[in-house]
């Protein structure tokens, strides 16, 4: 299996979505940060 096979858990992937989220309310994050969080945690 190639690591873009992985699958991540639901409960995992809505935790991310939580903390993508709150990075982006409270902290101001801009989207362009927000998403390469998202790709590096993915």
């Amino acid at each position: 299996m190639s690591i873009d096979q992985i699958q991540i858990a639901p409960e995992l992937q809505r935790a991310l979505q939580r903390f993508l989220d709150s990075v982006t309310l409270e902290r101001g994050l801009s989207d362009n940060t927000v998403s390469a969080y998202q790709r590096d945690l993915s």
